[in-house]
């Protein structure tokens, strides 16, 4: 089979990415054609297909009025998309195309020129963008609900985007724009990794057929697992990641001896870093920068717990998997898909997002008592084993292919 994958970023920029880039390794290694459809940019991965990538499109640079306007309207339908898509399929002639994330970049004018040509689409759901502005749900340090079931002017209203009413009025229009034009109804499937986002679209009205595949995540090298004295934040600093919970808790977990590894980066790193220093507790708090791969995996594996504080609603993000298959103790904010991966006091714990208190009592509790920990690595193997979101690799793949063969029916 001929697939087709289309992704605004071609290179390992975050989950949607990841869950990008392992589609297509998994399915050449079942022997299938893949070609790739994404923006341009220094980071890409390299691909034969690159010469039909679209321009860079840089939507947070600082520019003149007229540059803006243009953007916006790019934003809405891409011409420069439409036209490079549609050559890249007169040489590649898929038989499937598999979207993930297309907004802004790319733009739905992909679904139109895919829509011209018959090849039957389905899409991985990452993010809210299809049913609220406020893509992930998150404005301005806190969750935000306001725009679901089609009230897309409180985006506006509200400054949801960046804070700017400038850009909520944009991704108001263009919500507007999409709910009559309706382009995704030419979709034949929508793939959603967690039960949570499935049941949110479904709450906000959603009527695309959804089936929930969670994204594999088979670790394929293996190093043992240790206990050491540390507990573990892995991924973006961003604002709605919530690592900043992660330093006041320390802060006030006054018997906690174990110190706090923060491994990753983004727009927050500076500020977590005078936020350890105000708090006169740098010396527990490790800034690790960004990691990957086997210095990654050996990193979750010697901690004694991995702790995913997110304020936003994450939808079924690999960190949290990720430490679950290496039996470490997850301790979540109580958000989005991670409540479906915790039993509290069990395989893991919940807080209160935001709640630095709750977290610093967890980290004291799972630090102090050696039993607890031995019996939560027992539960988490015991949760894992018969778990259809921890699917082997083969059988994400035969799935998968069953709902293109779905798809092209």
């Amino acid at each position: 089979m001929k697939i087709l994958l289309i992704n605004k970023f071609h290179y390992l920029k975050g989950g949607a990415e990841r869950s990008y880039l392992e589609t297509a390794r998994v399915l050449k290694e079942h022997g299938h054609r893949v070609a790739y459809f994404s923006m341009l940019d220094r980071h890409n991965l390299p691909t034969k297909f690159a010469k039909y990538f679209v321009k860079k499109s840089d939507y947070h640079a600082k520019i003149n009025f007229l540059s803006k306007l243009k953007l916006a309207g790019k934003s809405i339908y891409s011409r420069e998309a439409y036209r490079n898509l549609e050559a890249l399929i007169a040489d590649f002639r898929p038989d499937v195309a598999h979207l993930h994330n297309i907004n802004r970049q790319l733009s739905p004018s992909v679904i139109y020129v895919l829509k011209k040509y018959k090849i039957p689409m389905v899409m991985t759901l990452h993010d809210y963008q299809l049913i609220s502005p406020a893509y992930n749900l998150f404005c301005r340090g806190k969750l935000y609900e306001r725009c679901l079931g089609g009230k897309f002017y409180r985006c506006f209203l509200d400054k949801c985007l960046h804070n700017s009413y400038s850009k909520s009025f944009v991704a108001m229009v263009e919500a507007y724009l999409y709910k009559f034009l309706n382009p995704y109804r030419h979709i034949k499937i929508f793939i959603s990794p967690s039960l949570f986002l499935k049941r949110k679209f479904e709450q906000a009205g959603f009527t695309g057929k959804i089936i929930k595949l969670a994204n594999p995540v088979d670790l394929k090298n293996s190093v043992p697992v240790k206990d050491k004295d540390y507990f573990l934040y892995f991924g973006r600093l961003s604002a709605e990641k919530g690592a900043e919970t992660i330093i006041e808790a320390a802060a006030k977990a006054k018997g906690l001896k174990s110190k706090i590894v923060i491994a990753g980066a983004g727009p927050e790193m500076e500020k977590l870093k005078a936020k350890s220093r105000e708090l006169k507790i740098a010396g527990k708090i490790k800034f690790a920068g960004y990691q990957r791969g086997l210095k990654l995996i050996k990193l979750i594996a010697d901690a004694r717990a991995v702790v995913v504080p997110s304020l936003c609603h994450e939808n079924a993000p690999y960190a949290l998997r990720e430490a679950q298959l290496l039996t470490k103790i997850t301790v979540c904010a109580k958000v989005g898909g991670l409540k479906e991966y915790i039993n509290d006091g069990q395989n893991g714990f919940v807080f209160t997002p935001g709640n630095s208190e709750e977290l610093a009592k967890i980290l004291e509790k799972i630090d102090k008592n050696k039993k607890l920990r031995q019996q939560a690595t027992v539960n988490i193997k015991e949760f894992i084993k018969d778990n259809e979101d921890y699917l082997s690799e083969e059988k994400y793949y035969w799935q998968l292919i069953k709902i293109y063969e779905q798809a092209k029916k």
